[in-house]
């Protein structure tokens, strides 16, 4: 990881003057910003709002626009495709079709970055796909369908395949869009787990301010493309400033016994 010359890290990424348009609309409208490493932090906002698209900027998966991207100190588009995916493992919200596959079979994918089309599977490739069952609990599933899970399952599974791939940061968008609360809660659960236990950077999309405060270190909120608010949770969860996110009044009331905030529409 690259240092300033003062010895403190370098941001995770380090946007300035990002702006994106397409088909005549504005997607992202000026953003700067530094994400820190060795956290997670929640992206939220209304539909519409840029997320997704700052997310596949992130991620290296749409052209950036106008403006600047660096990685831990270095310019995004200048890191060689096989050493940023050995890096960043990105996650997108609908993930590709996997007919016929098993689980062990996807989670193996992760090890791509590292041994390439040709390359031989190897020992080291084995230990890394062993643990990242052992660490996600899917290790029952290895030989099962993926497509005989259950969404939360199957969600688990792709965790799987992004600890596999043994990149440092996880950029995820949207994954427990498609999952009722108890899955929700499971998910996120093990996607901080996995944050505080390997020191992992995760910057994850999320609809539900309240998930997003309860298991993120920091939230940036986006509205128009731009940024409209950021900072922890609890800089985040009061009325004004959920009020300035989502448009409409809000109320919130901290929980007793653990003290977390939850927003609420007024």
């Amino acid at each position: 990881m690259r240092r300033h010359a003062e010895g403190s890290p370098a941001a995770l990424f380090e946007l300035a003057g990002i702006r994106v348009e397409a088909g005549g609309r504005t997607l992202l409208d000026g953003i700067t910003h530094r994400f820190a490493p060795g956290r997670i932090c929640g992206l939220i906002g209304p539909n519409g709002s840029g997320k997704s698209t700052l997310m596949r900027l992130l991620a290296r998966q749409a052209p950036s626009g106008s403006g600047r991207i660096r990685f831990h100190g270095e310019d995004l588009a200048a890191i060689r495709p096989r050493e940023f995916a050995r890096q960043v493992a990105y996650l997108p919200q609908f993930t590709p079709p996997t007919d016929g596959m098993r689980v062990e079979e996807l989670v193996a994918l992760g090890r791509f970055p590292w041994h390439g089309l040709l390359g031989r599977f190897g020992a080291r490739d084995r230990e890394k796909v062993d643990e990242a069952l052992r660490r996600t609990g899917t290790g029952a599933f290895r030989g099962r369908a993926v497509a005989s899970l259950s969404g939360g399952e199957r969600q688990r599974v792709w965790l799987a395949m992004l600890l596999a791939q043994d990149a440092a940061c996880l950029l995820l968008d949207e994954p427990t869009s498609a999952l009722d609360i108890a899955h929700q809660i499971d998910v996120l659960s093990l996607v901080r787990a996995l944050g505080r236990e390997g020191g992992l950077s995760v910057i994850v999309i999320l609809h539900d301010i309240n998930m997003a405060a309860r298991f993120c270190d920091d939230i940036v909120a986006l509205g128009h493309g731009r940024i409209v608010a950021q900072g922890t949770p609890d800089a985040v969860m009061r009325e004004d400033v959920l009020a300035r996110i989502y448009g409409l009044r809000m109320g919130i009331h901290r929980l007793p016994g653990t003290g977390d905030v939850v927003g609420y529409p007024l």
